[in-house]
């Protein structure tokens, strides 16, 4: 990767923009923020907070599309501005004027304690592995252990939650060093990428949507796009975007070189 793609992504997504309202939708882990072992850790950097704020205060919209809770994301990011949240891989979404949460996704708050407590005992010997409780879904994290314990704690968490992905109750969701369990339903980022879009479609026509996402789990937004915007991995592992480029620093480039052309 480098800064010509960087300015590859760029000139594309400012020719699509000069007649439309841009949707800069956005992952937040791994693309506008580092990974950290610790995810609890993690915060949206100031400048890539001041190019986004930058960003939505023209012909734009920001949102963010994350894995993580809707409050958790939004209280990370501190936006000084409306944008568009959505959390647990768009089962729970909040926008300036509107709010979403899909209405099957109670019943997994049980099950997920109760995996929860079991895997993190199960796990407690692998150094460098963990289990995060995010009430509706769960991760087990295996970043900062040894290969071995990564192998072991992999087959340790699968075996345990197999019967619940069989029997549907749970869908895996692969991302980087990590494992998520979610509720076995139907509904993903693309899902939450089209609903985002309904809603400011109903105060700006024309829309010209780019997602940004680092991980296979964003792939099903890269879809949405497909014919009708631009995708932009951050990250190799994420495949099928139109635009690569290389990790949060050159998001942050390619940010950079966003906002003046859409304060004009």
């Amino acid at each position: 990767m480098s800064a010509a793609e960087v300015r590859r992504a760029a000139e594309a997504i400012r020719a699509g923009f000069s007649t439309r309202h841009l949707v800069l939708l956005s992952d937040f882990d791994g693309t506008l923020c580092e990974f950290q072992i610790d995810p609890e850790s993690v915060r949206l950097p100031d400048e890539r907070r001041r190019l986004l704020e930058s960003i939505g205060s023209g012909n734009a919209t920001v949102a963010i599309v994350s894995g993580r809770r809707l409050d958790d994301v939004r209280a990370r990011a501190e936006l000084g501005l409306p944008a568009y949240y959505a959390g647990l891989h768009g089962l729970e979404i909040a926008g300036p004027d509107d709010r979403f949460r899909h209405p099957d996704i109670e019943s997994t708050v049980m099950l997920v304690h109760e995996l929860v407590k079991s895997l993190a005992e199960a796990v407690a010997g692998l150094r460098g592995a963990f289990i995060e409780d995010k009430q509706l879904s769960l991760v087990a994290h295996y970043r900062d252990a040894s290969p071995a314990d990564a192998i072991r704690a992999t087959e340790i968490v699968s075996s345990i939650v197999r019967p619940h992905l069989e029997r549907g109750d749970l869908r895996l969701m692969q991302g980087d060093c990590m494992l998520e369990f979610l509720p076995g339903i139907p509904w993903h980022k693309g899902s939450a990428v089209e609903w985002i879009l309904d809603r400011i479609a109903t105060r700006h026509a024309n829309l010209w949507p780019v997602y940004i996402g680092d991980d296979v789990t964003d792939q099903d937004a890269f879809g949405v796009l497909r014919g009708r915007g631009l995708s932009i991995a951050a990250a190799p592992r994420a495949s099928g975007a139109d635009f690569t480029v290389e990790g949060p620093r050159e998001v942050e480039a390619l940010l950079r070189s966003l906002t003046d052309a859409v304060s004009c």
